[in-house]
């Protein structure tokens, strides 16, 4: 079978026609994303395609950011949850640390939860359905979330949302996306996931109307989960959640694909950031504690991913010294505006061949993002920020003449807050205009980038921008290698796991790294051949290639390589692998059942048994472990079913006794009984 595999990422649309059987691309697209529009860069992608080809796709399988950005932006439609046995107290103390940004949008229901169902007090359910009206009246959707839901069957929760309903607003109860016991992470995910809907619903009905186009409306679609698994379009209408960090899980399996590597270190440099994973037996790493994303706190489960600040268009600025800087945050190359834009590269050669010299940034440009323009309330901005937005509305403008036109001071523009807003956008002097001086790139505009780079050079007194260009391919290389390092080292070693990285051991990497570019040969300073102080010398090696994805990695990663005694490998179609990665995934769904040991009424032993459903108790251990196992067989099989798999499944079964340590022994505290599914999409 052939399918159509498509990654819409923050700078670039991906596509590629993949032969199922034979795992061979038959065709791929790539062009820029359009943020305005998503349509626009979908369309413009599939146009690079044979449309002949395209239409004999049985399936299309889709990877976006746009619930990561969402999520990451405070983006997103009108979410509130309900709480069930929570305590105000604990929640207003707390909530800060798992996302929750307005306590307005949280509900505390009065009642009184307890472990014990029998023991629990049931709420005042019609006070609660009023308040609900009132509370629910500007919501677009809910989520409701309960203490101890497992234990309790959530109860309270089916009811809740069952009221919910009644008030006519869409509800998604937290007990149907995690079983885990911190409510309050519960709550967080559940209550994104709710904010989340209507951006899904607004992409999938942006996704329907391109392939309308094509007559390929009826095609199955399928989406990335966070753990790069598949699920199919109504699931993840459902549960959009489950879609954050889908685009460095696609790049995972992508590259997996490409490379068929079982031991690898996968490194996807993007356009805003890098994104560094392991694989281990062909297995990639997982994120055992949920997704952190952004402010929020979640129980989803994804692939072990650690993403860091760098990308073609991370912001190159300098400080008052001189000294270059390579920012975390984006902005848009200047090579690429000035293609739409010609005049720029103009007014850069006339910047560049004055000999000007200043502390700002002159060479940086300001221009409108129109979507953004239009969601935010024009009349709600200041007398000076809507004159911005009228300054800017022709095109693009630099430092110089947007102050002038303003009539303020370039050290007095105003424009931190319109730029957070995402209303203005700021373009600069990039690694992606670096690439075009050094002849790596050539997509874009060269001489804009040129221009910039001289005016940049000659502020910061470097020789030439030959010069000034190889310390910034440096400052890539070292903090590739300094990032890669740090993962390596947490993800392999307990002692580090979940620990930050102090002033010491930062600089021992840093030592590392320079010992590592001397041996190496790599971008030669003066003194680099005096003798070490002593005997030592810190090392850092790699025992795994290093996989490349992304357009500008085959760049730096191999120097990378290099440097930690490894070898670098870059795929034929690195560039398109996320789209591989949407592709080539399966749908597979783990359950976990727990049974714990507790003492019965009559001081005899019972063993509790909590599965996703319910909770039963038995008197014999051999019956509870039984059922404990056929539960998590059969709700692994039917979460699968659910989430798209046909035909036959492949299970995989395993037990896990977790046990506790006393001066004079051990004793068991729960076991864990997992059951995973895993089995082609349904087509």
């Amino acid at each position: 079978m052939i399918g159509l595999g498509i990654d819409t990422g923050g700078t670039y649309t991906d596509a590629v026609i993949y032969d199922m059987e034979k795992g061979e691309i038959l065709a791929s697209g790539k062009t820029l994303t359009s943020k305005g529009d998503l349509k626009v860069g979908i369309k413009n992608t599939l146009m690079e395609l044979p449309e002949d080809l395209m239409r004999k796709c049985g399936m299309i399988a889709l990877s976006t950011t746009l619930a990561t950005n969402a999520a990451v932006e405070g983006r997103g439609g009108k979410g509130k949850l309900i709480l069930l046995g929570a305590s105000k107290s604990i929640f207003h103390q707390n909530y800060q640390k798992y996302g929750f940004d307005n306590v307005d949008d949280v509900y505390i229901a009065d009642c009184g939860i307890k472990m014990n169902p029998a023991e629990t007090r049931e709420p005042d359910w019609d006070a609660f359905e009023a308040d609900m009206r009132t509370f629910l009246a500007d919501c677009e959707c809910a989520a409701v979330c309960q203490l101890h839901a497992k234990r309790n069957n959530s109860q309270q929760e089916r009811k809740a949302a069952e009221i919910i309903e009644k008030v006519g607003v869409p509800v998604i109860r937290s007990s149907e996306l995690f079983q885990d016991p911190d409510m309050y992470q519960r709550g967080a995910g559940a209550l994104l996931n709710a904010r989340l809907i209507p951006v899904i619903y607004s992409f999938m009905g942006a996704i329907r109307e391109v392939f309308a186009g094509y007559g390929m409306e009826d095609v199955p679609r399928v989406i990335v989960r966070s753990e790069g698994t598949l699920m199919t379009e109504e699931f993840a209408l459902k549960r959009p959640v489950e879609t954050l960090l889908c685009g460095p899980a696609a790049s995972t399996l992508g590259a997996m694909a490409l490379a068929k590597q079982t031991d690898a270190v996968i490194v996807d440099i993007g356009g805003t950031t890098t994104d560094v994973s392991i694989v281990r037996d062909g297995v990639p790493k997982r994120a055992d504690d949920g997704i952190f994303i952004g402010d929020w706190k979640t129980f989803v489960k994804g692939l072990y991913v650690d993403t860091f600040g760098l990308g073609g268009d991370s912001g190159i600025h300098y400080d008052f010294a001189g000294k270059l800087v390579l920012e975390d945050h984006r902005i848009v190359p200047l090579s690429s505006v000035a293609v739409y834009f010609p005049y720029i590269t103009e007014e850069l050669k006339e910047l560049a061949e004055s000999g000007k010299k200043h502390t700002r940034f002159l060479h940086e440009y300001y221009f409108l993002i129109q979507d953004r323009t239009e969601a935010v309330d024009f009349y709600k901005l200041t007398p000076h920020e809507q004159r911005v937005v009228e300054v800017l509305s022709p095109g693009p403008m630099n430092m110089v003449r947007l102050a002038e036109t303003l009539n303020v001071s370039l050290y007095d523009l105003g424009l931190d807050r319109l730029e957070k807003l995402g209303v203005v956008q700021r373009s600069g002097l990039t690694p992606t205009d670096i690439m075009h001086v050094k002849g790596d790139f050539n997509s874009f505009d060269s001489d804009a980038a040129r221009y910039a780079a001289e005016f940049v050079a000659h502020s910061t007194d470097h020789e030439s921008v030959e010069q000034m260009a190889d310390e910034i391919y440096e400052m890539i290389v070292k903090k590739l290698y300094v990032n890669i390092a740090r993962l390596m080292m947490t993800s392999s070693y307990r002692e580090f796991a979940n620990k930050k990285f102090d002033d010491q051991l930062n600089k021992m990497i840093e030592l590392a790294y320079d010992e590592a570019r001397v041996a190496a040969g790599l971008f030669p300073k003066k003194g680099d051949n005096k003798p070490p102080y002593g005997f030592f010398r810190p090392a850092f090696q790699l025992d795994a290639p290093l996989i490349g994805v992304g357009a500008p990695t085959y760049i730096f990663l191999g120097m990378v390589a290099k440097l930690f005694g490894t070898t670098a490998i870059i795929p034929e179609y690195a560039h398109v692998a996320n789209a591989v990665g949407a592709i080539v995934g399966k749908v597979s769904v783990t359950e976990e059942v727990e049974l714990v040991p507790e003492d019965g009424e009559d001081g005899e032993q019972i063993f509790t048994v909590t599965n996703r459903t319910e909770t039963r108790q038995f008197s014999d251990y051999e019956e509870a472990a039984a059922f404990a196992q056929e539960s998590a067989l059969k709700q692994a099989e039917a979460a699968a079913r659910e989430q798209g798999a046909s035909g036959g499944l492949s299970i995989t079964e395993e037990r896990e006794r977790v046990e506790g340590t006393l001066r004079y022994g051990s004793f068991w505290i729960k076991e864990l009984y997992r059951a995973t599914a895993t089995g082609n999409v349904r087509i």
